[in-house]
This record gives C-alpha cells, structure tokens and sequence, in this order.
C-alpha cells in the first residue's frame, strides 16, 4: 500500500521543525482523514546538496520505488538550494509521486498544480540557460583579452628554476625532499628533472 510522507529541515538543532510538520498534518488529516503519514527530517543548511541529505535520501528511494503516492513539504526552498535545484528536484519526485508544498499551494495531484509546476520547470530551463549563455560569453571575453583559462600550471618556470638550484647544490638529494620544499607533488618533481636533464646547455 502507498503511503503519504511528510518532509521537513531546519538548518540547525537548536531550530525544530515541529511547526512544519503539525501545518503538514493538518492538510493531510482535512484532505486524507485517518491517514498516517510517515515523517523525514532534516537537520542541515539549505546549502547541503540534496543528495547530502540522509533523511530526503531515503525518501527519495521510497518515490522511485513507487511506495509513497504523495509527498507533503512546507515550503519550496526545503527541497533544494537554488530555483534549478528545486524543480529539477519537484519534476523528478512528480514522475513517480504527488507534491504538495503548503506555502504556495501547490498540489501537483490537480490539474492547476501540474500546470504550474510546468511553468516552475519552463522558468528553471530558462534560467540554466541564461547561466550557460554567461559562461559562453565569460570564456570568450577571457580568451580575448589573452587570459589563461582553466588550472594554473603547477610546472612554472619559477619551479623549474629553484628545482635546478637544489638539484645543482645538493646532487644526492631526493625527490620526495625536493617536492615537499617545492610544494609539489613527487610525479610532478620526476618531470621537472626530465625536463632540466633534457635541456639544451645555454651557449
């Protein structure tokens, strides 16, 4: 038998999350009388992935599985940390169970609650590619002005440098030495050396 679920978070223990949890009850006992639900709580900040989320986690395994027909939130920003993190969330919980989000009555069991969260998804595609649009044009801005994209090189010609002054004033040292000095990785120490031995000599 499905059942109904309750989902609640407060960001910290010295919050608690009972109001959320009595308003959800009592939609439930006006909508549903006699229904029980199950309760999932949180304790983590809204900044916490949702797959972080030890409680909504398993929650989230009982609607894949088709063992809840309908999942109770207070508010929208309980489920996710950003409006694409929210309804990215509501439209993969919607395929398999109902929403209802109490703050903005939203009940996605009626014809008037999927048409809204259509709209949600509509307005969450516009925005990720409006975020993507902004990439495009920051990278491109970049490489114009001649900037060097992506992670700075950890072989630099300053390393490179102080890597042969060490190699030059003590020819017996080891590498794991030279790199913790260096502050660099010992694979990163074998090809600077390669590279001076393979140098050609200054004329």
């Amino acid at each position: 038998m499905k059942q109904i679920a309750i989902y609640a978070r407060v960001s910290t223990r010295s919050q608690s999350a009972d109001r959320q949890i009595a308003d959800l009850r009592d939609v439930i006992e006006r909508d549903s009388p006699g229904t029980v639900p199950i309760v999932f709580t949180d304790v983590t900040s809204g900044s916490t992935p949702t797959a972080e989320r030890r409680q909504f986690s398993e929650l989230r395994k009982l609607i894949a599985t088709r063992k809840v027909a309908k999942l109770y939130v207070h508010s929208i920003d309980r489920l996710g940390r950003t409006m694409v993190d929210v309804v990215t969330t509501v439209v993969d919980i919607s395929k398999n169970a109902d929403i209802y989000v109490h703050e903005i009555a939203l009940d996605t069991s009626t014809p008037t609650g999927t048409a809204l969260l259509h709209l949600m998804a509509s307005f969450a595609e516009l925005e990720r590619n409006l975020i993507r649009e902004r990439v495009r044009t920051g990278l491109a801005l970049a490489r114009k002005r001649g900037s060097r994209l992506g992670r700075p090189p950890k072989i630099t010609d300053d390393v490179i440098a102080r890597a042969a002054a060490l190699r030059r004033d003590d020819p017996t040292m080891l590498q794991s030495t030279m790199a913790d000095r260096l502050r660099v990785s010992r694979p990163t120490i074998s090809r600077i050396l390669k590279r001076i031995r393979t140098a050609p000599a200054p004329s």
